[in-house]
């Protein structure tokens, strides 16, 4: 496509420019409010602060095209590649993508270096190109749907690249005052031509060359010095045209101007449409129709010089030297001239007011998300007492609720509480100038007995409150109760463990729910029958410290914690079926730690004690929003190879580990896989590691899907997906098989059955030969735990008297007998297992001198005496929490042994509080002879196991962390399928397996 603009007569323009100027700058210089951002400098790893350009490649990676070269980012780092990756010298001004995902980097020299299959490679013509380019500032790169490369330089001069030699694009040079534009989607090149296309159809400033190409009139004596960009929109046939500090909007043929105080720096459009323009030295202007005026107005006084949508409906900007700033979400905004620490907010439908944590009442201008500036409203009476809460009326009435101490002189009496109601009267419009309030009416709650709370930190709770009824009578809300002025109304609150008085930070209430928030509790939630919910960090809560509730119209609970914000919907499900929807600072919230919220039409605004923020209260549904996964590798019997859509495999090459990625600009952390082969996994497993391994595939065609997020925001679709063929043995083909039939029809029964002899000896011989493999391991196993046990008893006969050693003993040889005799079975009952781990820890704990306690529970869905599993699988687990767990002592130690029926399958949890793995392993190391096998035995038992009987039995490790991140023990998880255990027996008989 091609695009060209004619420029009108001089007297029309200047006219056009100045009413728009006159019109616009007020509106222009009317925003206070700014986005969050993450600023990146030299100092988070950017290569050099001169950033020419900004790309997001179809894998998610944000490319920067430096004066110093090129650097990339993942979400967490940032990798610099220099001369010695294979890239040209020189700075590096622009980045392309072709349709496969291949990079083009553009450099002052005009050199293109080619980034693919994780490595560059210079283009055949860069010396050609730098002979053309010399003395001619190159603009850009383009590139068409056949590979297809054209480049364009600043003085409108148009090249097309192809391997084989550089060619100029003419346009009928004879005098160069015309624009033309090549646009392949939303890249475009443009340069120069002459105007001998005035005969053709005029529409406007649009002359129609053809149905791909329009051209534009201009003097071209200082093109060279304005910057020129076009930008196709998301909507067909519209095109917006930068030119200087002009702007064109282009539809059907019509042309409508804006004119900027300065230079246009870029031009972007996002996910909804909307225009952003960098302007020199104003910041961003965002514009929803460019028939209206800008929507906002972000980083004012900021030389804005690239703007970038990143896939996860983020925004990138590149300033002059001052950096990268990156906005993870625009729906959050901040306000630069209100910093204070607000304790209370409230707002109308024009005013917005807040009170700080010293006490002092301020008043702004309200319109949308617009806030004006802070003006301090004084009291004229030079009150006393705290202020607790705040309510503004629709009468323009404001009352301020005070609390004050009275103490008794003597020192056995408490302290209790006293309070004060003020209305005042607010002024009908606002002045530059701080004004003065003046008291109409007065309520006192006295003698209400109301203890002083006690102060656990500097965060203040909210346990008093005011409010009116249908009556317009004033209320005092407390943790003792309902207070008018002249009674006290027999209120009580349902306490569940813990002291409503001291624990609660906040109280909130809807028409089916009350709420209230905790300092470590979480949110305890009663309902209309007094039943009680919880819901705390391992339900889905950010934190369990609740700072305050907000409730928005009985459908939505708002809750502040010291971790950021949670949603809850309210109207639709019963409270224990609700999962909270999380927002983190990691998800654009501008600050952790809330105050209050306050709900204003589709905003939330928050006080924080950094000042004042707001939020879009609506989730924003779209398809885009997750990072995409992509495969980053596959070994195949652990030899390296390309990856490719489709792998056609031989038999001997059936052992596969396959490495992926997601890279996720917003969260990296809670980034989470989901996958499956299909043609062996029924379900998708999840998992937080980048690789997978498929050990030993039988032949067939099998197709591994992946999909990356998480349970909160979602999975990327669609899965991502590799194609796997592995051939049957030559042996096993069907013309094999035919042509040995008819060979064996020629030769006597005698001889074929020699054949299917000798072939069943060798799968025999395999059997037999995994079968030694798996007596090995168990061979290794009850030595170490004979040796162990047996080291143990001479630690008591040493420590205890001799009638505790006999016990010991007793006990030992009870446990021997019954390990040797489960030793000769490869399958036991379950519950034989649970016994010999009863008796064992039961030996450990008078070792120890009870310095553990142990829990053992089945569920009563589960019959443990027909429940099969190989011996000794789960001891070596409960003995690592026990000895490397806890130690020699560790007081409060608890292992808990978990039997639990999950559907299809069954597991089995092995949970310690212990010091965890990374501590323990510190610890083992400082052993001259410390050489740990056990867990690399039994991932190859299981291994074993799994291929022998056709299942998968699954082995997890968890570390567990407190809300510090400090460690805080381990869980092993053993996952066993219904169908495995049923069958073990039979599968043990046809492959005649002996102890």
């Amino acid at each position: 496509m091609t695009l060209t603009f004619l420029k009108g007569n001089a007297i029309r323009c200047v006219l056009a420019v100045g009413l728009l100027l006159a019109l616009l700058c007020p509106v222009f210089n009317s925003f206070s409010q700014e986005l969050p951002f993450r600023r990146f400098t030299v100092d988070q790893g950017i290569l050099s602060m001169e950033i020419n350009d900004i790309r997001q490649d179809t894998k998610g990676y944000i490319w920067f095209a430096t004066g110093m070269g090129i650097c990339r980012y993942d979400g967490e780092m940032f990798r610099i590649f220099t001369l010695k990756d294979g890239i040209s010298p020189g700075k590096i001004l622009k980045i392309s993508e072709d349709h496969e995902g291949n990079l083009y980097f553009l450099s002052d020299e005009g050199t293109l270096d080619i980034f693919s299959n994780e490595s560059f490679s210079e283009h055949p013509q860069n010396n050609r190109l730098r002979e053309i380019i010399r003395n001619n500032y190159p603009e850009g790169v383009v590139i068409k749907n056949n590979k297809e490369l054209y480049m364009f330089t600043r003085s409108g001069k148009h090249y097309k690249i192809t391997p084989s030699g550089v060619y100029v694009v003419k346009q009928n040079q004879k005098k160069l005052n015309c624009l033309y534009f090549t646009t392949s989607e939303k890249e475009i090149v443009w340069g120069l031509a002459q105007s001998s296309f005035q005969s053709k159809e005029t529409a406007g400033n649009i002359i129609k060359v053809k149905n791909d190409t329009l051209f534009f009139k201009t003097e071209v004596n200082h093109l060279p010095e304005d910057k020129v960009f076009l930008k196709s929109t998301i909507h067909a046939n519209r095109y917006l045209l930068g030119i200087g500090n002009l702007l064109y909007y282009l539809e059907k043929g019509k042309v409508k101007e804006l004119a900027f105080n300065s230079t246009i720096n870029c031009l972007s459009e996002d996910y909804k449409g909307r225009l952003w323009v960098g302007v020199q030295g104003e910041g961003v202007y965002v514009f929803g129709d460019m028939a209206k005026p800008p929507e906002d107005h972000f980083f004012n006084g900021k030389d804005i010089l690239k703007i970038m949508p990143d896939r996860e409906l983020g925004y990138w900007f590149v300033t002059g030297y001052e950096g990268v700033l990156q906005v993870v979400s625009d729906k959050f905004r901040v306000y630069p001239h209100i910093q204070e620490d607000i304790a209370i907010i409230r707002c109308t439908e024009n005013s917005l007011y807040y009170i700080t944590g010293n006490n002092q009442l301020f008043g702004c201008e309200l319109s949308g998300d617009y806030v004006g500036e802070a003006q301090e409203i004084r009291f004229a009476e030079n009150p006393n007492g705290i202020i607790e809460d705040m309510i503004v009326s629709e009468d323009d009435t404001i009352w301020i609720l005070r609390s004050m101490i009275t103490e008794s002189s003597d020192k056995n009496t408490p302290a209790f509480m006293q309070f004060v109601a003020t209305a005042y009267r607010l002024p009908a419009t606002y002045t530059l100038k701080s004004f003065t309030l003046v008291p109409i009416r007065s309520l006192r709650f006295e003698n209400l007995n109301i203890p002083y709370p006690v102060d656990y930190g500097i965060f203040k709770p909210k346990l008093f409150s005011m409010f009116y009824n249908e009556n317009r009578e004033m209320y005092l809300n407390t943790m003792e109760g309902l207070f008018s002025k002249d009674s006290n109304v027999n209120t009580t609150y349902y306490k569940q463990g813990f002291d409503l008085k001291i624990d609660i930070t906040k109280s909130a209430i809807s028409k089916n729910y009350m709420f209230y928030g905790t300092r470590n509790y979480g949110l305890q939630v009663m309902g209309k029958r007094n039943d009680i919910y919880i819901l705390d960090y391992y339900s889905g809560l950010n934190s369990n410290f609740v700072r305050t509730i907000c409730v928005d119209n009985d459908s939505v609970a708002w809750i502040a914690t010291n971790n950021g914000l949670s949603c809850l919907s309210i109207w639709r499900k019963e409270i224990p079926q609700i999962r909270p929807r999380n927002i983190k600072v990691q998800d654009g919230l501008p600050y952790g730690e809330i105050n209050e919220i306050w709900v204003s039409g589709n905003l939330l605004f928050l006080a924080t004690t950094q000042g004042l923020a707001a939020m879009e209260k609506n989730e924003r549904k779209t398809a885009k929003g997750m990072p995409g996964a992509f495969l980053s590798g596959i070994s195949i019997n652990d030899r390296d190879t390309f990856l490719l859509e489709d792998f056609n495999l031989p038999h001997n090459a059936n052992s596969l580990m396959i490495r992926y990625r997601a890279i996720s600009m917003k969260s990296p952390a809670k980034m989470m896989y989901k996958y499956r082969m299909i043609g062996l996994d029924s379900n998708w497993v999840k998992s937080n590691e980048s690789f997978v391994r498929y050990p030993k595939l039988p032949a067939g065609d099998y197709v591994f899907q992946l999909v990356a997020g998480n349970e909160e925001d979602g999975w990327s679709a669609p899965p991502v997906e590799i194609r796997v063929h592995i051939r049957e043995h030559f042996t096993q083909s069907a013309y094999f098989q035919l042509g040995l039939s008819f060979f064996l029809l020629g030769i006597i029964i005698l001889i074929a059955r020699a054949v299917i002899r000798t072939r069943s000896a060798k799968e025999e011989v395999k059997r037999n030969l995994l079968e030694a493999e798996i007596k090995t391991l168990r061979s290794q196993m009850n030595p170490h735990f004979i040796y162990n046990s047996i080291s143990s008893i001479g630690a008591i006969i040493s420590d205890y008297s001799v009638t505790e050693a006999k016990d010991y003993v007793g006990s030992f040889g009870q446990l021997l007998r019954k390990v040797l005799q489960s030793a000769r079975e490869p399958f036991i009952k379950l519950h034989e297992e649970l016994s010999i781990l009863d008796i064992y820890m039961k030996l450990q704990q008078q070792k120890l001198m009870n310095g553990f306690d142990y829990r053992i529970k089945v569920d009563e869905s589960i019959y443990p005496d027909t429940v099969n599993i190989p011996p000794m699988l789960l001891q070596p687990f409960v003995e690592n929490s026990i000895i490397h767990g806890f130690g020699n002592k560790a007081p409060g130690a608890l292992l808990t042994l978990k039997v639990k029926d999950c559907g299809d399958h069954f597991t089995v949890i092995i949970e310690d509080n212990g010091m965890g793995r990374e501590k323990s392993k510190l610890i083992s190391q400082k052993r001259k002879d410390y050489k740990s096998t056990g867990l690399d035995n039994i991932r190859s038992r299981i291994q074993l196991i799994n291929q022998i009987y056709k299942c998968r039995i699954h082995l997890n490790i968890i570390d567990l962390y407190n809300e510090k991140g400090e460690a805080k023990g381990t869980r092993v998880e053993l996952i066993f399928p219904y169908s495995y255990s049923n069958t073990l027996i039979k599968w043990s008989q046809k492959l005649k397996l002996k102890p």
